[in-house]
């Protein structure tokens, strides 16, 4: 696994990182919420060491290294597994605590999950541990019912746990979800290799397979930072056929970031689908008053959609495209919700 997030690198350990990861398992702070056995002997420790670098190599357990400047200041791992959800636990060096990092690495390593097909990330903390469930809930998890009483160093401590579920829409044909790594050749074939697809947007097309495994990647880091972007999949056959998404433009106001579907797929309904769907989920789950959409003016199939769902024109705007230095002009539209 590698993951690049604004100023982390989450990635396998490696023999260089030994003083830090042991560091952090023999630390007196970390040791009071991380839950590690103390060590009689260096060569105990360092077999554990051994034994976490080997499972970050391997394909069937999540454990990751946390570096900051190709520097290691953490340590994440799976805890569990159960109903298609994985639970992480993590620990940082404490000079590197209370800086924002634990935050930016389970945010990054949540979506990761969800792209390797996982529902739900959990994880638990110590009742006691503020900073820990901060994380949490910066992350948007929450907290679950569920507790645990765990004797711990000699003393009972209640385990309070938090998730934070893959977001999915489903309409009649259609769910709605983030990307995963495995639809890349859909996604290729079906909408990223068509020009006509790309006529009214500002992607460009790709034209390898290779350039569309390296595509499906960058969503995926895309959608890190952009949790309301997602991949379209038709439910009858099961393909990836194309992308939606919304952004927050200013508190209780969501703009689409851009509606596409490929060729084979128009005319179905579908845009009609994706688009209550998201006008749905925004006003139920967001707590939206307002959804705006925009199309260029000759895209008069994306216009009928807009006004079958209920929007109204708002006003037009005058733009250059920047891949052929083209003007254009983009209508907008709203919708109070």
């Amino acid at each position: 696994m590698y993951i690049k997030t604004e100023r982390l690198e989450i990635k396998p350990i490696t023999d260089k990182d030994r003083d830090n990861v042991i560091a952090i398992l023999t630390d007196d702070i970390v040791k009071q919420t991380y839950m590690v056995p103390d060590f009689e002997t260096k060569e105990a420790a360092e077999k554990l060491f051994i034994r976490l670098k080997d499972l970050s190599h391997s394909d069937s357990f999540y454990q990751v290294g946390v570096f900051l400047n190709d520097e290691l200041i953490g340590i994440a791992n799976e805890v569990g597994r159960e109903e298609n959800g994985i639970e992480l636990g993590y620990a940082f060096l404490p000079a590197f605590h209370n800086k924002g990092y634990g935050t930016e690495m389970l945010n990054a390593l949540t979506f990761q999950l969800f792209a390797d097909g996982f529902e739900k990330v959990l994880t638990g903390a110590f009742e006691e541990n503020l900073s820990s469930i901060r994380v949490m809930e910066k992350c948007g998890m929450q907290r679950l019912e569920k507790t645990e009483t765990i004797e711990y160093r000699g003393k009972c401590h209640t385990c309070v746990y938090y998730e934070k579920k893959r977001i999915k829409l489903q309409t009649k044909d259609l769910i709605i979800k983030q990307a995963e790594q495995k639809d890349w050749k859909d996604m290729y074939y079906n909408l990223w290799c068509h020009a006509e697809s790309a006529k009214y947007m500002l992607w460009n097309v790709t034209t390898s397979e290779e350039e569309a495994q390296i595509r499906m990647e960058k969503t995926i880091r895309f959608e890190q930072t952009h949790p309301y972007a997602w991949i379209v999949y038709e439910k009858s056959s099961g393909q990836a056929i194309g992308f939606a998404g919304m952004t927050e433009i200013e508190p209780g106001v969501y703009e689409d970031t851009g509606v596409a579907l490929g060729p084979n797929f128009v005319g179905k309904g579908y845009g009609k689908q994706i688009l209550n769907a998201m006008v749905e989920y925004a006003k139920t789950q967001l707590r939206a008053k307002k959804m705006v959409l925009s199309a260029r003016s000759q895209n008069i199939a994306s216009k009928k959609v807009q006004e079958a769902c209920g929007f109204t024109y708002s006003h037009s705007e005058d733009r250059v495209d920047p891949r052929t230095n083209e003007p254009y002009v983009v209508e907008f539209t709203y919708k109070n919700l």
